[in-house]
């Protein structure tokens, strides 16, 4: 999930249609002609996918530096058009006024000299279209609005190059990649579906004959296994206790609906149980791990922030403590700002409705903001995510939600949550929510849910988060606190290691920098030498 936080690819655009032929002489707009460069993407006649195209002004607030492949820009939204396709290699699709836009339609740019590029997205394996192979993508273009606007010819962009999977350089014996197949998964989607996880193994080497504990690591939005080879110089260089007596395990998260929060869903499928009782097991089998809970501990961050408050509290036969930062919603009643059962409009809420931080009764319902300035909106955010992918199937922030936690048609589709178009919350799917609604569980489920927040996991956000997740973290500290007074209130002296932490003037990125951040790995040593996992430092005296 850094200073300013990364969420979906396709956070500020607007559902988008597009036509196939060729653009009149008299047309007075300006259209876009894209075609796929024969044999870019094999010899296969047709390519189906997800057309975007994206521009950049002369005067965006965006370097020259940055090309209109990393839109959306969030901060000085440009105009970006999409649709899917089937694309004959050679043969070009227009892209005009036929297509919905955000920001312009192609008729309507403002004068003066832009960039574009445009990408086909033909393999949806990630929330990351330039992550995987398969997909094309254009150089940059240059062309001119005149002024008064007038009658130019089609910017021709042709998709010349193909993605690839990135080189990782796995160093076996300090960082390896470890891949197994899922069967559960396999099962569930009628393919082949591996498991993945990047093992940064302890500084200084394994030592003969010793077992070690484990800290499992869940990426944030769009983060990977591979996150282990950003990690393996800090480790190699042994800079704490924690490295030399530790294996760190980043697993991977990503799906073609985008991250899956490690649980088992509708949509999905079952990744908390290929987790637990496929891949772990599978990695104690190949390094020497210590097969006990407490020899097995999480960190996560923004969407890996939830996933491992999820495993940690639904899976206590395999993981002793989850440390977990900014995590997405653990409160449905604050999805970011939206109390998604009592508010009908995602969007908007209605006279008498509630209003969070930041909204406005009748205006549109923020999503992020960044110091202190409202920057995009709900509207914009899960509209946006039509361009790559309709029916919440672009595998981005709102989408990714969707798919884990809603129910499936009978057709295997996502049920989503609201309409991307008018933001009406579909009240049928709501049970289904409540399901994977964290402090509903504490509600309902009482004492177990409790004792695993209270002693199991400890969750940290800034009270200034940019999507407003402390305000689902605040309703569920509101809800363990009476539990946790009722305690001490009894006597028992007893400590309370996990709960809610909220830090003031801190944002998404930001809370990294808090001291109770910055202390976990210290904590983690803690927690493993009590367990007897790690040997005491040289002067510490044995308990």
């Amino acid at each position: 999930m850094i200073t300013i936080p990364i969420r979906g690819a396709f956070a500020l655009v607007l559902s988008l249609l597009v036509t196939v032929g060729v653009a009149s002489p008299a047309q007075a707009q300006t259209v876009f002609r894209v075609t796929l460069a024969p044999g870019v993407l094999g010899d296969a006649p047709v390519v189906a996918g997800r057309l975007v195209v994206a521009l950049a002004h002369e005067d965006a607030n965006i370097s020259r530096r940055t090309s209109p492949l990393d839109a959306p820009f969030w901060d000085d939204p440009q105009p970006i058009f999409g649709t899917t396709v089937s694309m004959k290699p050679g043969e070009a699709v227009i892209v005009d006024d036929a297509a919905t836009s955000f920001a312009s339609k192609p008729s309507a740019l403002k004068p003066g000299r832009y960039r574009a590029a445009a990408w086909l997205v033909a393999n949806q394996a990630t929330s990351k279209w330039r992550g995987v192979p398969g997909n094309a993508y254009s150089e940059v273009v240059e062309f001119v609005v005149p002024e008064p606007p007038g009658v130019g010819g089609p910017v021709d962009i042709t998709l010349a190059t193909a993605t690839r999977e990135p080189e990782r350089r796995w160093r076996p014996g300090q960082v390896e990649e470890f891949v197994v197949r899922g069967a559960l998964l396999s099962a569930f989607h009628g393919r082949e579906v591996v498991l993945r996880a990047g093992v940064v193994l302890p500084a200084g080497g394994v030592q003969e004959g010793r077992r070690y504990p484990a800290v499992y690591h869940v990426p944030g939005f769009g983060g990977r296994h591979d996150e282990a080879l950003s990690v393996r110089r800090a480790v190699a260089r042994g800079d704490g206790d924690l490295d030399r007596n530790v294996l760190h395990i980043y697993l991977d998260p990503e799906s073609p609906n985008g991250h899956t929060l490690f649980a088992d869903s509708a949509n999905n499928g079952p990744w908390n149980r290929a987790l637990v009782e496929e891949l772990i097991p599978a990695l104690e089998k190949q390094y020497p791990l210590i097969s006990e809970p407490t020899a097995r501990v999480l960190r996560g961050h923004s969407s890996g922030g939830w996933s491992v408050v999820w495993l940690g509290v639904n899976n206590p036969q395999t993981f002793g403590f989850a440390w977990s930062t900014a995590p997405d919603p653990v409160c449905f009643s604050w999805f970011q700002l939206v109390d998604i059962y009592r508010r009908a409009n995602m969007f908007v809420p209605a006279p008498g409705e509630p209003v969070g931080p930041g909204d406005a009764a009748g205006a549109d319902t923020p999503s992020y903001r960044r110091g202190g300035a409202m920057k995009m909106t709900i509207r914009q955010e899960a509209g946006g995510e039509e361009v790559l992918g309709p029916d919440a199937t672009s595998g981005q922030q709102w989408a990714s939600w969707q798919a884990v936690f809603g129910p499936r048609d009978d057709r295997g589709r996502i049920v989503e949550l609201f309409d991307h178009v008018t933001g009406a919350i579909n009240p049928a799917v709501l049970d289904h929510y409540r399901g994977y609604d964290i402090t509903h569980l504490l509600r309902t489920r009482g004492d177990v849910v409790a004792d695993r927040l209270m002693n199991h996991v400890r969750i940290i956000v800034g009270d200034a988060d940019n999507f407003f997740l402390e305000q689902a973290c605040m309703a569920l500290r509101d809800e363990l606190q009476p539990r946790i007074d009722a305690r001490r209130a009894s006597g028992n002296t007893q400590e309370v290691p996990g709960g809610v932490i909220i830090v003031p003037g801190l944002d998404h990125g930001s809370v990294f920098g808090h001291p109770s951040v910055r202390r976990i790995p210290a904590e983690m040593l803690a927690y493993f030498r009590a367990a007897g996992h790690v040997p005491p430092a040289v002067d510490e005296p044995k308990p």
